[in-house]
């Protein structure tokens, strides 16, 4: 194990000192995709659970009951229909093989566009009543999240959800904040600001001028202060030209394009999300944008599918580490099974959304089997969220870590766009793929990310 701190880590990033390994249970790598040996040694292989089964006693004969609340429609579809293309293959893939623990998994699907937070809440309580769910996944949309979880906490259900809001799981003091709500993967607005800030502090250490232009909710309020906050904190001349807000829903672009290319910014970030960053990004082209400002764009894997037409060079963050070149299948073969099973079934390429749901429905699977093992009999709630707590395996987008707080533990990958004639989506370019190790950019449980920020 290496031992480093925090400021020492950041500072040999700067110097150029890439594959550091962090050692622990939610250990990572900081490492380019190729060659794959590196990636190979660099790695910390934690191995899905191995189930020495006892006697079978307990075990309900009654099939497992999930609900999937995603946005079925609207302008967040096309960013969840993976998600549940996921959910849907990862059910047959169990069912096919026995269950868990023998019980088959019932599958009910609900639109989560159902017009305000409030009303998520209400449809969430009404299915609850009526099928009494063992597990619910989904819910992409952080203020649904927000006025979810106590309601799944005050109804005792296991709810593994996708959103990125960090207000869900970080920061008050309590840990976790609400005892039934995971994040098992995925990324929040912290990890993504401040992974994209260390990508952009190694890799541009000429940008001196910065611009954002975000979507004005929470999730873009809080990605861009958290990017830039962690910015300055590494590099502290940077200039902000500008931080351009835009409401959600907005089709029409050009003028703040206009804007942005006459304030002559080095580098825009940028979050926009949804239908309205298939829009943005298309009239940024148009514009020609991306060849007089360097873009770094957060939680933008699906864009690499959705605008085809997207040129070279620009930054791309995963949500995460979901990306479906990495772990790269040639080398790490649970990637490489569950990208050519979702080829074969829908005729596409996973999205990030569906490691998010897929590797979500195999973190209730290896935890009831791990609870069953210690335990002997079907788990209750109380006993799965004692598994779920620090719980690990390897998952289809690599290492799935929950951490003590319920929150994702993953690393945020990021790289640059270079298209490549395989593929039928934006690719980015081996050579500057990087995942920023899961210690570097999610803070410790119970502590807010901004104070942690300012700790640096």
């Amino acid at each position: 194990m290496v031992d480093v701190n925090r400021r020492d880590f950041i500072r040999m990033i700067g110097a150029g000192v890439a594959g550091l390994a962090i050692g622990s249970a939610a250990g990572y790598w900081l490492a380019r995709v190729s060659p794959a040996e590196k990636i190979i040694e660099k790695t910390i292989t934690i191995t899905s659970p191995k189930i020495t089964m006892p006697v079978q006693t307990g075990i309900p004969s009654k099939p497992i009951e999930l609900i999937d609340i995603n946005p079925l429609s609207g302008p967040g579809a096309p960013f969840s229909i993976p998600a549940v293309n996921a959910i849907k293959m990862a059910v047959d893939e169990i069912n096919n093989s026995g269950g868990i623990l023998g019980r088959k998994i019932t599958l009910r699907d609900f639109d989560e566009n159902q017009g305000s937070p409030d009303a998520v809440a209400r449809l969430v309580r009404s299915v609850v009543e009526q099928y009494k769910p063992d597990l619910i996944v989904g819910l992409g949309i952080s203020s649904d999240c927000l006025a979810v979880a106590p309601v799944v906490e005050e109804l005792g259900v296991i709810t593994m959800v996708t959103c990125a809001t960090n207000q869900l799981l970080q920061g008050g003091g309590k840990i976790p904040k609400y005892k039934t709500v995971f994040r098992p993967i995925g990324s929040n607005a912290a990890l993504d600001g401040i992974g994209l800030a260390l990508y952009v502090y190694k890799n541009f250490p000429h940008i001196k001028r910065v611009a954002g232009i975000n979507q004005d909710y929470a999730y873009g309020r809080d990605e861009w202060n958290f990017f830039i906050n962690a910015l300055k904190k590494l590099k502290p001349d940077i200039e902000v030209v500008n931080a351009w807000w835009v409401p959600l829903g907005t089709s029409d672009f050009t003028a703040h394009i206009s804007q942005i290319i006459q304030a002559k910014p080095d580098l825009l970030q940028t979050s926009i999300f949804g239908s309205d960053a298939v829009n943005f990004m298309r009239q940024a082209i148009v514009a020609g944008l991306p060849s007089k400002v360097q873009m770094a764009y957060a939680h933008a894997e699906s864009l690499l599918h959705l605008v085809p037409e997207m040129p070279d060079g620009i930054v791309i963050q995963a949500a995460g580490p979901a990306y479906p070149l990495y772990p790269p299948p040639n080398i790490y073969s649970k990637n490489a099974s569950f990208v050519n099973n979702y080829k074969a079934r829908y005729n596409d390429y996973p999205h990030y959304s569906s490691y998010y749901t897929y590797d979500s429905i195999y973190t209730y699977k290896y935890a009831v089997e791990r609870a069953y093992q210690m335990l002997g009999k079907w788990p209750d709630v109380d006993d799965l969220v004692k598994v779920l707590e620090e719980f690990a395996f390897e998952g289809a987008q690599g290492l799935v870590y929950i951490k003590k707080d319920h929150d994702t533990g993953v690393g945020s990958l990021v790289g640059i766009t270079k298209r490549d004639p395989k593929y039928p989506f934006v690719t980015l370019d081996p050579t500057t793929v990087e995942l920023i190790p899961g210690i570097l950019v999610t803070p410790p449980p119970g502590v807010f990310p901004a104070d942690w920020i300012n700790t640096w």
